[in-house]
């Protein structure tokens, strides 16, 4: 894969800045996929995103941060980036969207109203499911935990195929231990609406995805040491339409296999769908990341995507709170005619009937759209304020 022919413009190599090595694919793939759950969490009735089109979404999240890993920093230098990078947002933003549900409350009349102990036992504990205006920040917790993990090993057999395969298919065995085990503590047949939305359902801080997470982050992390899939030949491009069709051939035998909770999608106590998934979020993955190449070599569309990859972190934080209440707001002013406490009790618990009209899913585009606006505000902000630390840093160690 070494001797690949790059069909792409020179922003498709390495991209450096300061120390800092960035793969255009990698970035567009984040864009997209980070689009794709912006558009997913507006709540589209009868339209399910992510597990239509882009079941392997949150799996590929997890195989980009192995891809863009730097090996030899050390574990506890690796770890405080982590915790920098991860932990610090999730503090942080979850804070300040459980503080925002007061006035989501006042805008909606729904059986999931919760009382502030529940939305704050949600913050310690990771639970999505109790964090109502924060519920994307279960992902930052679960890439923290598998961090943990992941950079202990990482190191030790990324520079090896035979290593890192032996070490995958170790991590999926056990990620099926847990998955059974998971099945057998919660039975999701034993859970009606009201209890599965309340209920603390998930592992603290989703240790029971880590096996799974870290197989997939070892393997990015080994395309990446290798660099992998950032460029394009006519071999690569078939290679990229077999793994993608792989995937929704997989996605449509075995629906639901591609969340990245595994045991919560999966239809009943299907043992399984960490088999499945890890099909569908490799090939998925994979595939998609050699035709982002392609888009690389569309400069506005490019740059836009882009943008969005690289502040992937700030609009996850942003975006979902920014919907919930917008869109509800919008609801409640008579311009769209489905709340979306409607459409999410269809969609997770399947009673109702929801049908979105044209001019909703207008509206429904563009509050996601300026979610994302929103969230680039805050990126701007957030930039100046670190370069203006970085300044006054150097002015300091200058004196």
């Amino acid at each position: 894969m070494e001797n690949t022919v790059n069909l792409n413009t020179a922003s498709s190599e390495e991209i450096r800045t300061g120390q800092t090595v960035r793969f255009g694919a990698v970035d567009i793939l984040r864009g997209i996929l980070i689009f794709a759950v912006v558009l997913s969490h507006a709540w589209f009735a009868e339209a399910d995103i992510l597990g239509n089109w882009f079941p392997y979404c949150l799996h590929a999240f997890f195989f980009l941060s192995g891809y863009t890993y730097k090996p030899g920093r050390g574990y506890a230098k690796n770890l405080w980036k982590r915790i920098v990078t991860i932990l610090v947002p999730y503090i942080v933003f979850s804070i300040l969207c459980n503080l925002c549900y007061p006035i989501y409350v006042d805008l909606v009349n729904s059986p999931f109203v919760q009382d502030s102990s529940a939305i704050w036992k949600g913050f310690f504990t990771a639970n999505a499911m109790n964090m109502l205006m924060s519920t994307p920040m279960w992902f930052l917790a679960a890439l923290m935990t598998t961090s943990l993990v992941f950079l202990a090993i990482a190191d030790k057999v990324r520079d090896s195929l035979p290593k890192t395969l032996i070490t995958v298919g170790i991590l999926i065995v056990i990620a099926l231990a847990v998955n059974i085990l998971k099945v057998q503590l919660c039975p999701l047949r034993a859970r009606n609406a009201v209890t599965l939305f309340v209920s603390d359902e998930a592992f603290p801080w989703y240790i029971d995805l880590v096996p799974f997470s870290t197989a997939m982050m070892l393997l990015g992390s080994y395309a990446g040491g290798k660099k992998w899939f950032t460029k394009i030949n006519l071999k690569l491009f078939i290679l990229a339409v077999v793994l993608t069709a792989v995937c929704f051939i997989m996605n449509h035998w075995f629906p639901g296999s591609g969340k990245t909770s595994v045991v919560r999608y999966v239809n009943d106590n299907h043992w399984y769908g960490v088999l499945t998934a890890f099909v569908i979020a490799v090939s998925g993955t994979v595939g998609t990341l050699i035709i982002c190449n392609i888009f690389d070599k569309i400069p506005v569309l490019r740059d836009i995507i882009k943008w969005m990859g690289r502040n992937s972190i700030w609009i996850l934080c942003i975006h979902y709170c920014v919907i919930m209440l917008v869109e509800l707001k919008i609801y409640n002013m008579g311009y769209l005619t489905c709340s979306i406490m409607d459409i999410i009790t269809k969609e997770m618990f399947g009673y109702g009937f929801v049908i979105d009209k044209p001019k909703d899913i207008v509206i429904k585009v563009a509050v996601a759209i300026f979610s994302i606006l929103v969230s680039g505000v805050y990126a701007v902000l957030h930039n100046l304020v670190k370069k203006q630390i970085k300044k006054l840093t150097a002015k300091k160690k200058e004196a």
